[in-house]
């Protein structure tokens, strides 16, 4: 339905993989000498490693050391912040639940929206829900999943419909 700007974030998500990829190959050495029950492990992830990809799930340390000597170089902290960035980059694009129809659009291509702006309507085809009220002599008898036949003063015909919620409030009007 709406895709946001990202080109700013993607690059900036792309240098930080790069330093990530930076600080592993600069400690493959030391994990191949201290470490060499893991190094493989280590070498296979960098090697599979894709530019534009999310990343992988870390291999395990196989000792508390390793998870120290790993901590100690930021490996932790700089795939937790590259996880957080790629999960926020997912909220740049909005896609509609189903198959749905805009049918108001409170934005434009260019806008700034601002958080919690609403940025339009959409519905979906194949499910319509209507606000409808009911006459108190019948109110208490409706309930919740309840198949209704209704008509309007306003319009012609008769439409059947499934009782979705009913709302506690009593409208003044």
């Amino acid at each position: 339905l709406l895709q946001l700007d990202n080109k700013a974030l993607k690059l900036e998500l792309e240098a930080q993989r790069s330093a990530f990829l930076n600080t592993l190959t600069g400690i493959m050495p030391d994990l191949k000498s201290d470490y060499p029950d893991s190094y493989s492990a280590w070498l296979d992830y960098i090697q599979e490693y894709q530019f534009g990809d999310h990343l992988a799930e870390l291999p395990d340390a196989n000792s508390k050391e390793e998870k120290y000597y790993l901590t100690s170089n930021q490996v932790y902290n700089l795939y937790f912040t590259i996880k957080a960035q790629e999960e926020i980059l997912t909220k740049y694009q909005i896609i509609a639940p189903y198959a749905g129809m805009i049918t108001q659009a409170n934005i434009d291509i260019g806008s700034l929206v601002s958080p919690g702006q609403p940025i339009g309507k959409i519905i979906n085809r194949y499910h319509y829900e209507l606000e409808a009220g009911a006459p108190l002599a019948i109110a208490n008898t409706i309930r919740i999943g309840q198949e209704l036949t209704f008509d309007s003063n306003e319009i012609d015909g008769q439409w059947s419909g499934k009782v979705a919620r009913i709302n506690n409030v009593i409208d003044p009007d």
